[in-house]
This record gives structure tokens, C-alpha cells and sequence, in this order.
């Protein structure tokens, strides 16, 4: 696994949910029914996201691709079961997943709703076509730099689950601030086996410098975790050799 993720790398995918799209003013009224207006369809393809047109909440769900970055454009009266269900199941599926809801004259106790279910925003018909896609854009931007750092964060953890169990253990104090010497001494081992443990922990992480592979691991939280007894048991280890010496 890459452990440099761009934006290029990342597909980005609005999906377009709309009740009726030939009457919905969001849609092109023309030939093609369905699809938002010619112009705004340009932008956002220009900008390289990939449209998704559906006409129901089943297809809707269907299609939707939960590990990439998206923004949904969702009817509240979208078929069979209403735009807030289908928002529900959307935020099962992903719950940072951002949701634009569109409806005609949704009602303040529909928008509150949609809000608190985590929809981003609840835009009235007939939409603005320049709002709609500006708030599409800053969405899926937002999105976006959220599945990055998500992925990264997974090549991290998957980085760190292939060492041993000693390199885990080396890394755990290496984060801590620990020398090779203090690492040795709570390990009971040689400050050699330590070099050794610490060489090839720091080429299964793809680092060069302690402080450098510091920083790698602490962008990612869960990496950081460390359980509690074994925190616990270091503390007790440490204060038993200071005791010794």
C-alpha cells in the first residue's frame, strides 16, 4: 500500500436523487430527463467528478459507493420511503458522508429534521443553480480531503499491524521519548537487539528519522493508542529499575 494518497488518486462522485427530474427544477427540462442543467453538469464534470443520476431511493443505494468521496443530491420526497430514510440508511453506509436535501418548500420542522439526521444543508426548490453547484463543489472538496486522510491513516495502521511484536513494543516507547538504552532496560535485552528491533521497525514504516516517523503516526489518533495495562506495566517496569539502580 501507497502511504502517499493525492487527490488525483481519488475518484470523486456526486449522486443526483431526484423525485421526479423532468418537473424537479434542478432538472434539465429538455431530451434528457434526469440530468441537472447542461451548464452545472459542464462545471462539475470539468472539475473532474463523475455525475450519478438516479430516480429512486433504491437505486440510490445501490449505487452508492461508501470508500470514496461524494455529494449527494437528495429529494426529501424521494421514492419508495421519503428523502430522511434514504438519508438514514446513506449515513449507516458512511456517516461523514455529505448530503445536500432539495425539496419544495420543505418546512422548518422537515429542514430541523434533515439537520439534526446529519444532512449538510437543506436547499428550497426551485434551486439556484450557481448555489447548488458551489455547494456541491465545497462538499466534495471537503469530503474528499477527509477519504485522503482516512486512507492514509488505514496505510499507517496497516503498516504498523506487519511489526513484531518486539518492534511493536520498540515503536511504544519511541513515541514515548524513551533511548535506546531506556527501551532496553524496561525490555530486559541489549541495546544492540534494540538497534535492531528499531532498524527494522523504521523499514516496515517506510521512515528514516525517529523524529520524522513521530509526526507519521501521530496524524492517525488510533495509531497513537496504546491499552492502559500495558501503559501501566511500563510505569511499573520503569520505576523498578530506577529503584534498582
Amino acid at each position: 500500500m501507497s502511504g502517499n494518497i493525492s487527490e488525483d488518486q481519488v475518484k470523486s462522485t456526486v449522486y443526483i436523487a431526484l423525485s421526479n427530474p423532468v418537473a424537479n427544477p434542478v432538472a434539465n427540462p429538455g431530451s434528457n430527463p434526469g440530468m441537472i442543467p447542461p451548464q452545472v453538469r459542464a462545471d462539475l464534470e470539468a472539475a473532474g467528478l463523475t455525475l450519478v443520476t438516479v430516480a429512486s431511493g433504491t437505486e440510490l443505494l445501490e449505487r452508492f459507493d461508501a470508500d470514496g468521496p461524494s455529494c449527494t443530491v437528495l429529494d426529501i420526497l424521494l421514492p419508495p420511503s421519503g428523502g430522511l430514510d434514504i438519508l438514514a440508511k446513506l449515513r449507516a453506509r458512511r456517516a461523514g458522508a455529505p448530503v445536500l436535501m432539495v425539496g419544495d418548500t420543505p418546512g422548518t420542522r422537515v429542514a430541523v429534521e434533515a439537520m439534526r439526521m446529519g444532512a449538510r444543508d437543506v436547499l428550497e426548490t426551485p434551486l439556484d443553480p450557481h448555489l447548488l453547484q458551489t455547494r456541491v463543489l465545497e462538499l466534495v472538496q471537503e469530503d474528499r480531503g477527509t477519504v485522503i486522510a482516512e486512507k492514509a491513516c488505514a496505510d499507517r495502521r496497516h503498516r504498523i499491524d506487519t511489526l513484531s511484536r518486539r518492534e511493536s513494543q520498540v515503536l511504544d516507547h519511541v513515541l514515548r521519548g524513551l533511548s535506546n538504552k531506556e527501551i532496553a532496560r524496561v525490555l530486559e535485552v541489549s541495546p544492540k537487539a534494540i538497534e535492531c528491533y528499531r532498524a527494522g521497525m523504521m523499514r516496515k514504516l517506510g521512515q528514516r528519522s525517529s523524529i520524522v516517523m513521530a509526526g507519521w503516526v501521530s496524524r492517525c489518533p488510533s495509531c497513537m493508542a496504546v491499552p492502559l495495562s500495558f501503559e501501566n506495566n511500563l510505569q511499573k517496569k520503569i520505576m523498578t529499575k530506577s529503584n534498582q539502580i
